[in-house]
């Protein structure tokens, strides 16, 4: 598996966190609730006579240096800058384990006090390194709770071998889920989740981050997804507002696959990359046919769809049995990957060629493939 890179948050990665600026094309509404109002230490300054949303927009354009230093400085600016200066936060989990066993101040008291400001939280156990000197992301889980306009959620890293994913995650993902009445459901903002645990055992409960309402992105990476059990969720299919599933690296079965494709109302983006699954001449069950009737739960609403074989999938097959490099056969009777009952398709990216003749196939990857 390719070591993630978080170039937006590598900033300051020798701190505990740090702030990253917002995203100018995301609405947030919740935000205004704690910056638009004159602050009392604003009462008597000569900056009253601007209006309040104008200093905001220019707290939210600078850079992460000048805010801290505005949050530091200014008395009357201090309540406007606060909010941006804890907005988002990218945590090393080397840090936050030292400063535990150092018995100081951090993340968990940053979060207890300004956790209301948090929209993104990148959770980072790998910190550029390799494999095997991951650090395992579980235990900063329980400050979670203390993120009630969370919106944005990456966590990277590994457990110990085996170790099962829902014993840290499904309570949380439980309460957030559509199985908890919406007024104890939490997380009610959250728009995107990221998952990349590697060793990790993924069974029993672990699906319930299928069903969080809010979500409309879902990248998952590396995870173990052929333990799910969706059978006692069939009550919630079409319910969800994913938007955008991406599944790297996945270890999955068609049935699951297909019943995870059966949560959303309209799923637009769908992209499957370096899966030894989709080689149907290494596992019968996945046939190009099998997996166009999975894909068919969302034919009506699917615009975008990423079959992914990419140039690091080629180096795996020299070195791996698992990967099969037999090309598709159309001649073969399982073979039919016909595309045009998908009306809102607009781009196919995939190595199974599309025998309607709509996307015509490409003889090599283009630059965007290749790079991903």
């Amino acid at each position: 598996m390719p070591v993630p890179r978080f170039s937006r948050f590598f900033n300051r990665p020798d701190k505990l966190f740090a702030a990253c600026p917002p995203n100018p094309n995301t609405s947030d509404s919740t935000h205004t609730q704690y910056t638009l109002q004159i602050p009392p230490a604003m009462g008597d300054s000569p900056f009253c006579i601007l209006p309040i949303e104008l200093f905001d927009h220019i707290i939210s354009l600078l850079p992460i240096a000048d805010r801290k230093s505005l949050r530091l400085t200014c008395r009357s600016l201090n309540p406007l800058s606060t909010p941006w200066v804890y907005r988002d936060l990218y945590i090393p989990m080397t840090n936050f384990m030292s400063q535990q066993q150092k018995f100081e101040e951090g993340f968990p008291q940053l979060v207890t006090k300004y956790g209301h400001f948090v929209r993104t939280l990148v959770v980072d156990g790998t910190e550029g390194r390799h494999i095997p000197q991951w650090t395992c992301p579980f235990r900063i889980i329980p400050y979670l709770n203390f993120l009630p306009n969370l919106q944005d959620t990456s966590i990277w890293g590994r457990c110990a071998m085996n170790e099962p994913f829902h014993h840290h995650h499904s309570d949380l993902f439980l309460r957030a889920s559509l199985l908890t009445p919406p007024q104890h459901r939490i997380f009610r903002h959250l728009r995107s989740v990221e998952l990349s645990i590697a060793y990790v055992k993924v069974g029993g409960t672990g699906q319930f981050f299928m069903i969080i309402p809010s979500v409309e992105k879902l990248i998952l990476h590396g995870l173990r997804l052929d333990t799910f059990n969706f059978s006692d969720l069939g009550q919630f299919h079409g319910q969800t507002n994913l938007k955008s599933l991406t599944l790297n690296w996945p270890f999955i079965n068609l049935e699951s696959l297909k019943a995870m494709l059966a949560f959303p109302k309209a799923l637009t983006y769908l992209e499957i990359q370096c899966c030894s699954h989709l080689f149907w001449c290494c596992n019968p069950a996945w046939t190009p046919k099998r997996l166009l009737d999975a894909l068919s739960a969302q034919r009506e609403s699917l615009e975008v769809l990423k079959l992914r074989e990419t140039e690091k999938v080629m180096e795996v097959k020299l070195l791996a049995s698992a990967f099969c490099s037999r090309p598709p056969d159309p001649s073969t009777p399982e073979y039919q990957f016909d595309l045009s009952a998908f009306p809102r398709l607009r781009v196919y990216e995939g190595f199974i060629p599309d025998t309607s003749g709509r996307f015509p196939r490409r003889d090599r990857l283009d630059d965007e493939t290749i790079s991903s």
